[in-house]
């Protein structure tokens, strides 16, 4: 009994062994095992959560092609987007980044040759606690408001938290049209133009973000830190009187190839459940 229970324990502890060097050796696995607890918990806690709403974004693991992370995560920004506007709000942002190939010690995110290159899709569950509406007023979309999300989102969460200060941010819009979107009116679709920073650069220092994108292969080079790029972006709005929730789903890319495959491969793809709140 002594022997085989003695088995037992070497057996799983090989096994832990073996999954903890497999988790250090590859940081494609690292990043997924880390951020997928990580978004299960900051899902449970989203405002988008509490209001009784399941959103169901596809991941790259759904995609023919190797072009996006394999599932969306979760993130909730309510402090931090809070004293960006200067007043309380609720945000829990939902987002997918390019692929992170196994071999590769970071996400194509980081590569300037590739089309997913600083890309980004996902859905934003926005709130004033306030109560007052964000992004409408008298049902007119106010989209000075819906871009402060946008640069919050890609200066605060992405290029500071990469190192980058006083990251640039120039928003111009090109469209906005009314459109049925998941066989529902009152969704608005807006493109635009955004002149930002290129997420690569050289490594300093470790910082938490390198845990989701790997670290930058940029050291040793003489190539330019956070370039200046423009980018295409889409975003899909709408104001849920119901649940007195402002949603978004979005995509930002150099390529309008990207986004337009986003929309035809994820954005449709995509589902929405409501229950009470009761």
């Amino acid at each position: 009994m002594k022997k085989t229970k003695c088995k037992i324990a070497l057996g799983v502890f090989l096994g832990l062994t073996s999954l903890l060097l497999i988790v250090l050796m590859f940081p494609s696995v690292r990043s997924m095992a880390v951020m997928k607890v990580f978004s299960y918990y900051e899902y449970q806690h989203s405002v988008i959560h509490e209001e009784g709403l399941s959103i169901s974004i596809p991941g790259g693991k759904n995609t023919e092609e190797k072009d996006w992370y394999p599932f969306v995560m979760t993130y909730n920004g309510d402090q931090g987007f809070s004293r960006f506007v200067n007043e309380d709000m609720r945000l829990t942002i939902l987002y997918n980044f390019g692929h992170f190939p196994l071999l590769q010690t970071h996400s194509n995110f980081y590569d300037p040759d590739s089309p997913y290159y600083t890309s980004f899709y996902g859905g934003y569950g926005v709130r004033r606690v306030s109560g007052k509406v964000f992004g409408f007023e008298k049902g007119k979309l106010l989209l000075e408001e819906l871009v402060q999300v946008l640069e919050f989102d890609l200066t605060r969460l992405v290029l500071r938290d990469l190192g980058k200060e006083n990251p640039h941010f120039v928003y111009e819009v090109i469209s906005i049209e009314e459109v049925l979107l998941f066989d529902e009116k009152g969704w608005y679709r807006v493109d635009g133009n955004i002149e930002t920073n290129g997420v690569n650069h050289q490594y300093q220092e470790n910082r938490r973000n390198y845990i989701q994108y790997g670290k930058p292969p940029n050291s040793g080079t003489d190539k330019e830190d956070f370039p200046i790029i423009e980018m295409n972006g889409r975003m899909y709005v709408k104001y849920d009187a119901d649940k007195e929730l402002t949603l978004a789903f979005f995509c930002l890319s150099r390529e309008i190839e990207v986004i337009e495959d986003w929309e035809d491969n994820i954005l449709r793809q995509t589902e929405i459940t409501k229950s009470s709140n009761d």
